[in-house]
């Protein structure tokens, strides 16, 4: 995937890899422990294996520069962050995360909803 992590199908679940194999094509090795990814025969990674489908096991050093905030969101951020600007902001923002079966699935639409505060200010939403 683009954002740095490889999917496990049987789990359903998404591993990091340096940012410098994000395009290329891996292997992906696992046993009931740990899961493997392997780069032209070189292991380029290993995680210890999470059974929790559709979340993410990140190693901070995987991400580029960019993308390392990332790792700092959390439902409990967007919360307080919604509640600087308004009760209600606050009230929206919990009805996103929670429509989602996982709260890191909705953070791109809190994201969107939090930045329109530097395009119309408070008083504008």
């Amino acid at each position: 995937m683009l954002n740095g992590h490889v999917y496990l199908g049987h789990d359903k679940h998404y591993y990091s890899v340096p940012y410098q194999f994000i395009r290329k094509k891996v292997k992906l090795l696992y046993s009931a422990g740990q899961v493997e990814v392997y780069y032209k025969y070189n292991r380029i990674a290993i995680h210890p294996r999470d059974y929790k489908p559709y979340s993410y096991t990140t190693i901070t050093d995987h991400l580029a520069t960019t993308h390392k905030f990332i790792t700092e969101w959390t439902p409990q951020r967007f919360i307080n962050w919604a509640e600087s600007i308004d009760s209600a902001v606050k009230d929206f923002i919990i009805c996103i995360l929670d429509r989602k079966q996982h709260p890191e699935q909705a953070y791109k639409s809190c994201m969107g909803v939090l930045s329109l505060v530097k395009k119309l200010g408070k008083s504008g939403l």
